[in-house]
């Protein structure tokens, strides 16, 4: 296992330990504002940045709910997952 010096966390490779310590020595290399000016977020990877491009810029919701004919929409599978997890639960 690899060991954060800096915090409690454990990596079982040294390249997920490189990547983690850029949360407390790195750059926020990826910016909103090359592709939107007005926005001033920052991410320290491409996968932060485009989730918060989907979540905050877009209008687009690409996972619809199929359940009982349920059609809501959602930006994120995740938010579709969530919701899919307590349709049961609230019987819609």
């Amino acid at each position: 296992m690899f060991k954060c010096n800096q915090c409690t966390l454990e990596f079982d490779k040294y390249s997920k330990l490189l990547i983690h310590r850029n949360r407390h020595f790195g750059e926020k290399k990826f910016k909103c504002w090359d592709q939107f000016p007005d926005c001033k977020w920052s991410f320290f990877t491409i996968g932060e940045l485009r989730n918060h491009q989907l979540w905050s810029h877009s209008k687009e919701q690409n996972f619809v709910c199929d359940w009982s004919d349920c059609g809501k929409k959602f930006k994120l599978r995740n938010l579709l997952g969530i919701h899919s997890y307590t349709l049961p639960l609230i019987g819609t």
